[in-house]
């Protein structure tokens, strides 16, 4: 079963929370206990979505499970190899995050 790092997970979290649907105001009083409470809940929803537990989402895992990361699923998937990873979808959000603030 692939693994991601502590380091790896903790940044994804991070980046979860700053790219969530939040309003600017909700991301600038964001809580530790609520950064945690989302990063919780992505992790949670990905590894739902992760059927065979090897780490990644195929797009059938993700049509099922993450239907918003489905529909990206092209945009996401940065390395091209027809999975996504969690660390691949925090990616994503943070460069979303970082284009509304443009």
């Amino acid at each position: 079963m692939h693994t991601l790092s502590a380091r790896a997970v903790a940044i994804a979290l991070m980046l979860f929370a700053c790219a969530s649907s939040f309003d600017l105001h909700a991301q600038q009083t964001a809580t530790p206990d609520r950064t945690q409470k989302a990063g919780e809940k992505l992790r949670e929803k990905f590894s739902a979505a992760d059927i065979d537990h090897d780490g990644s989402l195929t797009r059938d895992e993700a049509a099922k499970g993450m239907p918003h990361a489905a529909k990206h699923f092209d945009d996401i998937d940065a390395n091209h190899d027809g999975k996504l990873s969690l660390q691949e979808i925090a990616q994503y959000l943070s460069a979303k995050r970082r284009a509304r603030a443009s």
